[in-house]
């Protein structure tokens, strides 16, 4: 009898097993792993043996999610399988590993897993069997990204460079050097054979989109600023998703609409088959008829791309214009007074040979002025409608107000921090109180002042003969203060002398 039971449990749960689970989205967040079916969480699974769960992944041919964490009784570092069924979850195994885990990824064709960790890139078949890639020169590695299709492994090193390892030839090279910019967050659209990067410049952010045969060909398809987003997943250029302060948002390019879908998300995973095809099927994306090649015929270098149609789902091909052409097919060129109205919708101003500005308003566009040397670098100048964005060559000169109107504001501050410094120090001097002496002289050859202080002092009359030279401080006469010349002073101290009146 219980050999029967046993029989019947173990074929319910093969039953079980063999139902086909798909997910869209894995989630992480401390110990909790969210599994989401469009857009809406249908399971959450608590995890009460670990901590610091993250770095979330998800077979979906096997039904298990992946993730990294720590056991709470002997704090160490594992990999954990958990396998999914109807009602509930199984951990499989764990992989122990040294130290923590900063970035892993999943090749589904190959069916092995790829971490990294402890200055280590580590490789396994889901099993016990964990092969070191022995490699040199590696610091700092972040976000592991598979090409499933051509075997390559990628992954940003030092916040700055994208390198990838040629997985059959064990060979590095440098996929692209950001320079001055930080790479914050890299994925692979296999199918499309574009990689996606987040990059960014302090405050400033942008997703752009790589080819991965012509690296040096790149576009950006969204930007932002303030909050930098910190993980990225993209289905194509048209569907992408993003972590922003532990909120996880949607960008669908088409419909120009930024969503923010749930909430204290600290790392996500995208089953992006699974959401190809529902995309599609949700009229999210393209439809199906239109994913052959734009075939509309577009001037000067103008792209042909497909655009969803206002409060509509229908498609229609559209050449994108550089910002100095315009018409159907983008073949009619725009002069600088054009770029500037259809630019920010303002006039002209300065001269127009030397030194041209397109003034714009700052509800306009993310820049209020830029200044242009010739009329020849305005066939440089990229504009692009999207983006709301201008790209100036790098060989010429650009500003923007804003930062000469904050130079000003604090050169003005400055002034009249010390101006007012000064008024301070002449209002001290003036107000400085001095001893004076009062002094009273005769014609005999000293004389003493009646109520004398101690402060006071006895002069003698002659050192104080001449009043223009004499050293000693002496007592002038109401008389003597108007007399400018020494002969009349003189004149009067004899007058003085002889009369004792005086």
């Amino acid at each position: 009898m219980n050999l029967a039971f046993l029989f019947c449990f173990l074929l319910s749960v093969i039953s079980i097993s063999s139902t086909h689970l798909s997910y869209d989205l894995i989630t992480c967040t401390n110990n909790t792993v969210d599994l989401i079916r469009n857009y809406a969480k249908e399971k959450s699974i608590e995890l009460n043996k670990y901590d610091e769960v993250k770095k979330c992944l998800y077979i979906d041919e096997d039904n298990i999610v992946i993730f990294y964490g720590i056991l709470k009784d002997t704090r160490k570092h594992v990999i954990v399988k958990m396998q999914l069924f109807s009602n509930f979850s199984y951990d499989l195994d764990p992989i122990h590993i040294e130290g923590p885990l900063k970035s892993m990824a999943y090749n589904s064709l190959n069916k092995v897993l790829y971490w990294y960790g402890l200055n280590s890139l580590m490789v396994t078949n889901l099993g016990n069997n964990v092969t070191r890639i022995h490699l040199s020169n590696l610091s700092d590695i972040s976000n592991l990204c598979v090409d499933k299709k051509r075997s390559y492994l990628y992954w940003i090193e030092s916040n700055r460079l994208i390198k990838r390892l040629n997985i059959n030839e064990n060979s590095i090279e440098i996929f692209r050097d950001s320079n001055h910019k930080i790479v914050q967050s890299i994925d692979i659209d296999f199918q499309s054979n574009y990689l996606y990067v987040i990059e960014r410049h302090l405050l400033n952010w942008d997703i752009i989109q790589i080819d991965l045969d012509q690296r040096s060909t790149f576009d950006v398809i969204y930007s932002g600023k303030n909050k930098i987003p910190t993980d990225i997943g993209v289905v194509d250029r048209n569907l992408c998703y993003w972590i922003e302060s532990e909120n996880l948002f949607k960008f669908t390019s088409f419909k120009n609409l930024t969503t923010k879908i749930f909430e204290n998300v600290s790392t996500f995973y995208l089953n992006k088959p699974n959401l190809i095809q529902e995309s599609i099927s949700n009229s999210l994306l393209i439809p199906n008829e239109t994913n052959s090649k734009c075939s509309k015929d577009c001037k000067n270098n103008a792209k042909c791309e497909f655009v969803q149609l206002n409060d509509s789902d229908s498609i229609a091909q559209k050449c994108v214009c550089d910002g100095l052409h315009y018409g159907e097919f983008c073949e009619l060129k725009m002069d600088l007074m054009q770029f500037c109205t259809n630019l920010c919708g303002l006039q002209l101003i300065s001269n127009v040979e030397l030194h041209s500005f397109c003034n714009c308003s700052k509800k306009e566009t993310t820049f209020n002025m830029f200044l242009l040397r010739t009329m020849d670098v305005v066939s440089q100048v990229l504009f692009d409608n999207k983006m709301s964005s201008i790209n100036v060559p790098s060989n010429y000169d650009y500003f923007y107000v804003d930062k000469i109107i904050a130079l000003l504001i604090l050169l003005i501050i400055a002034l009249l921090l010390i101006i007012t410094a000064m008024l301070i120090r002449i209002f001290c001097m003036k107000t400085n109180t001095k001893v004076r002496k009062r002094y009273l002289f005769n014609r005999k050859n000293s004389c003493k002042i009646p109520d004398s202080q101690t402060d006071h002092c006895e002069i003698e009359i002659e050192n104080c003969c001449n009043m223009n030279i004499c050293e000693t401080p002496c007592f002038e006469p109401i008389q003597l203060r108007s007399v400018k010349k020494v002969e009349d002073k003189r004149k009067l101290i004899v007058n003085m002398e002889q009369n004792e009146a005086f």
